[in-house]
């Protein structure tokens, strides 16, 4: 048997096959010159990011590309269209236009007040179809549920513009959004135009998981293997890599009389769906400097600055060095602005196993 000696940030990509091929039939029609909008919808954990990075590795050098990302929190008004705005290869003064448009909104308080999402920038509207105009152009926005509402207007607005026209605006809209999350009316709203297509991911099936565990590095897993890490994770992908990760950290893997069957202890893996206790358990074995560090990075709901964090976090421990290690452990990954867990889920996993007392202590710290 063999097992994995080292973890990736990234886990292996296995199961989604119908997903691919309904965003990539969308992608062509954008190319021919036919605007078309896609929400893609599952659970956290379920690979609705990873599908999108997926994508954008396949559609590199076809079309122009933008990418952007929401997350929770208050956040500046049209942030996420100011972003898609920046994210533009190539600017022009059209563009330029619609970042000062947004600047002057912001600037007289007309995205705020009791309608905050009634103001739309239709001058990066413009810009985005006059870019979509002149050669395909792949709109991609993550986390759809966390968009402030006057970003959400501009897009929607966008699409349903694009569709008005047809052909000649070769952009594609992807949004990614959580099944049953805040704002189930963007997502309605975005099925109504036009050419819109729905991808919904599902938890994977057994033959799935075995995939993604032999793709992690167990050489022959067995079918009681298989069966109770799909029972413990319900085939969510984020749950079934931590299990794996959790027992190669702590070389739990049993092998079979002949030396070539991979299996696990039976019970070991606890409750069904005990992400929390999962995650724990892994922060625990990479020593109590990583589990301190990371239960402070948890509060912050964002990307963490290492010489921020270590002013909250004790002086004996050395902040860099912990992130580093728990990035070898694939909890967390160095983003532009300072460090992120590698997903939401595993930051909630962590906060939520601190007790309230020990999270108010925290935040004064």
């Amino acid at each position: 048997m063999t097992h994995g000696t080292s973890v990736r940030a990234e886990a292996p990509f296995v199961g989604r096959e119908p997903a691919v091929a309904e965003l990539d039939r969308a992608f062509r029609l954008t190319v021919t010159g036919q605007p078309s909008t896609v929400t893609v919808e599952g659970e956290p954990g379920v690979g609705k990011t990873r599908l999108l990075s997926e994508m954008r590795r396949r559609w590199e050098g076809q079309a122009d590309q933008v990418a952007v990302a929401a997350s929770p929190g208050v956040k500046p008004p049209l942030r996420i269209v100011r972003k898609l705005l920046d994210g533009l290869p190539a600017p022009d003064d059209r563009v330029g236009a619609a970042q000062a448009e947004i600047d002057r909104l912001r600037a007289a308080g007309r995205t705020e007040g009791s309608e905050p999402g009634a103001v739309v920038a239709y001058e990066a509207i413009d810009a985005l179809l006059e870019r979509a105009r002149s050669g395909p152009l792949v709109v991609l926005v993550d986390d759809l549920q966390w968009v402030d509402p006057a970003s959400r207007l501009t897009l929607t607005t966008l699409a349903r513009e694009a569709a008005a026209i047809g052909h000649g605006v070769a952009l594609l809209v992807v949004a990614v959004v959580r099944e049953e999350g805040p704002d189930g009316d963007v997502v309605a709203e975005l099925a109504r135009i036009p050419g819109h297509r729905s991808v919904h991911l599902h938890p994977l099936a057994e033959e799935e998981t075995d995939a993604l565990i032999r793709a992690h590095g167990v050489s022959r897993p067995t079918r009681t293997l298989v069966r109770s890490l799909l029972d413990f994770s319900g085939g969510n992908p984020l749950f079934l890599r931590e299990a794996i990760l959790r027992a190669d950290q702590e070389q739990r893997w049993r092998e079979r009389a002949n030396g070539t069957d991979a299996d696990l202890p039976l019970g070991w893996l606890g409750p069904p769906g005990d992400l929390a206790g999962t995650v724990a358990r892994r922060t625990e074995a990479l020593g109590p400097e990583v589990q301190l560090t990371l239960e402070y990075a948890a509060l912050a709901r964002g990307p963490v600055v290492p010489a921020v964090l270590q002013q909250a976090v004790d002086d004996d421990v050395d902040v860099g060095a912990a992130l580093e290690r728990a990035a070898a452990a694939g909890l967390v990954v160095p983003v532009e602005q300072g460090w992120t867990f590698t997903h939401g889920a595993l930051r909630q996993a962590i906060a939520a196993g601190l007790d309230r007392g020990r999270r108010t202590r925290m935040h004064r710290d």
